[in-house]
């Protein structure tokens, strides 16, 4: 007798075709997940294992660099250095952030206790050309929901890590462990660190001339380059300040003289028509300033001496020349 052959529907057809790409989807996915480099979720026998491996065809950085350590650490792993040309290959995806700030080299290791072989960290150590490129990359990269280390300035804990911004470097060191002796070992390496590099407090001169309401430096950044989407208008000062319960954005940016400054306002003024923007005439104006509205916000700038600044993307115009009057008044002479 023979058996019947039960023939496939259509739909049970569809169904088994969209299970298989789900599952190649899925297996897909696990293949690239393995090459993405996080380096806050380090387990510790990668750590262990992860071999320095230098393709000597790459020109190498000074080999004298070097993580030096404070008493009761050890290295854990031999050091890493990254370039321009290698950075990619060790924060892929991010390199291009650090490359425009003026990135110099990357130098990173893993640090463990002489007393405790479970505890250790990686640092990771960022040089770049300037304080000011270091401060770029700190205030970018910043977390939500940072604490105060008391260390610095420009630095901030969460629950496993370290960031820091010291002269012309830029610091991540990543615990293995959440515990009070964990963040007592890093919190001694970066002590130890900042005391062997010197500060550059006149890179950050231009913070000081911000308003006392917008002085926070938990709200300052820098942008390196095409700030605000304009390609020429580079190494601006940024603050977000709380106005009659609304927040809004001032900006700086020394242009070394007041020709560049002015030179630099009407371009910006060029770029924002050209994008729709339209010029607003100004209640109460301070020298050059000018008001432009466009997609439903202000812009309200003017130069002082060799400094070009403003209010960016207010809620009013009301909003904008309040705020306006506050920063035109308290550059003053300082700008000059």
């Amino acid at each position: 007798m023979k058996k019947k052959i039960q023939k496939v529907s259509k739909k049970e057809t569809a169904i088994s075709a969209l299970i298989l790409t789900v599952l190649a989807g899925v297996a897909v996915g696990i293949f690239l997940r393995q090459f993405q480099f996080n380096p806050a979720v380090i387990s510790h026998q990668d750590l262990v294992n992860r071999e320095n491996k230098i393709d000597a065809s790459v020109p190498q950085p000074d080999p004298k660099a070097a993580i030096s350590l404070p008493p009761g650490m050890k290295p854990m792993t031999p050091s890493e250095v990254f370039t321009p040309d290698t950075l990619f290959e060790k924060i892929n995806g991010k390199a291009e952030l650090y490359l425009s700030a003026g990135f110099k080299q990357l130098l990173c290791q893993r640090i463990q206790s002489d007393h405790d072989p479970e505890l250790w960290m990686e640092a990771f150590i960022y040089e770049m050309e300037t304080a000011s490129n270091a401060f770029s990359v700190f205030s970018t990269q910043r977390r939500e929901g940072g604490m105060p280390t008391g260390l610095s300035d420009f630095s901030y804990q969460t629950e496993n890590a370290f960031f820091l911004a010291q002269g012309p470097f830029y610091l991540e060191v990543i615990g293995s462990q959440v515990n009070p002796e964990m963040k007592l070992l890093i919190t001694a390496f970066l002590k130890h660190f900042i005391k062997n590099v010197a500060s550059d407090k006149d890179a950050f001169s231009e913070i000081s001339l911000f308003p006392d309401t917008c002085s926070d430096t938990d709200r300052i950044s820098m942008i390196p380059s095409n700030a605000f989407g304009f390609d020429k208008l580079d190494n601006v000062y940024t603050s977000r300040c709380m106005v009659d319960g609304k927040e809004l954005m001032i900006f700086l940016s020394n242009r070394g003289s007041s020709e560049n400054a002015r030179k630099l306002a009407d371009e910006y003024g060029t770029f924002l028509k050209t994008f729709g923007g339209k010029e607003i005439p100004l209640i109460q104006k301070h020298g050059d300033s000018r008001l432009i509205e466009i997609f439903g916000s202000y812009e309200l700038f003017f130069t002082s001496g060799r400094y070009l600044l403003g209010v960016h993307e207010a809620g009013s115009q009301d909003a904008a020349e309040s705020m306006a009057t506050t920063l035109y008044k308290g550059v003053g002479e300082a700008a000059q």
